[in-house]
């Protein structure tokens, strides 16, 4: 009796080599190395991103008593507000914007962060700067001054 099938099969019967799941040896280390560069580039940005100080937004207002018979001229809508960092360089500037009655506010974003203390001056260069530290920058990022000029019992003598 016959079976129907060769005890030693045919070379053209033979099972193809099996497929390895595993590429070449030489692919796999060009893989590798790509994916540790991509790994280190990402590090690397990661770091940089962290050690950089972003940005912070310094707002405030500015009240002027006796604001028209006084010698403040200089205080007006539109007038340059400085930011200025422990070494008295300008870093940012804005300017105020008049809500009446002697009041003006300003809002100036994009200051570097990492100044540690951070000054503000508005109009003549003798008026001088009031600081605040970056400890009082709030959890939105936001350091506020409020500067005054004037005496407080100057109020009524507003002239507009």
């Amino acid at each position: 009796m016959t079976t129907p099938y060769p005890q030693h099969p045919d070379p053209q019967w033979a099972h193809p080599q099996q497929w390895s799941p595993q590429p070449p040896r030489r692919n796999r280390l060009v893989w590798w190395t790509l994916g540790s560069l991509a790994a280190v580039a990402g590090i690397a940005v990661a770091l940089v991103l962290l050690l950089i100080p972003g940005d912070i937004t310094v707002r405030g207002t500015m009240t002027v008593y006796g604001y028209s018979s006084l010698g403040y001229g200089d205080i007006h809508d539109g007038a340059q507000v400085e930011v200025v960092n422990s070494q008295r360089d300008v870093i940012a500037t804005g300017t105020l914007t008049d809500i009446g009655g002697g009041e003006f506010t300003f809002v100036i974003r994009e200051v570097p962060a990492g100044e540690g203390r951070y000054g503000v001056t508005v109009g003549r260069e003798t008026r001088g700067v009031i600081w605040a530290d970056e400890s009082g920058v709030s959890d939105a990022g936001t350091l506020y001054f409020a500067l005054t000029l004037g005496d407080p019992s100057d109020a009524s003598s507003f002239n507009f």
